[in-house]
């Protein structure tokens, strides 16, 4: 009886273990999106005529589908204190800094 419930019970926990290994690889593949699915979604903003804001430490919103934007970057060396910030716009696929 008892080698029978600790096959039972490994079983079990092998199971919860390829579950949970399964929910985290379905979560990542979710949460991944490429640069030409960023793009799409920035052409969707677009034809439906929305305002937005986007917050990343990586995207910048440049994307061939958005006729012009404005982007602030912000800029922090641990060392010095305060921020600095750059403000660039987009349009029609060139990238400007402003002067400040």
């Amino acid at each position: 009886m008892r080698g029978r419930a600790a096959a039972v019970e490994d079983h079990s926990e092998q199971k919860r273990r390829l579950t949970e290994q399964a929910q985290e690889q379905a979560a990542a593949r979710r949460a991944a999106a490429d640069e030409p699915t960023h793009a799409r979604l920035g052409r969707i903003l677009v034809d439906l005529d929305l305002d937005f804001v986007l917050t990343s430490e990586r995207l910048i919103g440049n994307w061939p589908g958005v006729p012009s934007l404005h982007i602030y970057a912000c800029l922090r060396d641990p060392h010095v204190r305060g921020v600095a910030t750059l403000h660039y716009t987009w349009n029609e696929g060139q990238r400007r800094l402003m002067p400040v």
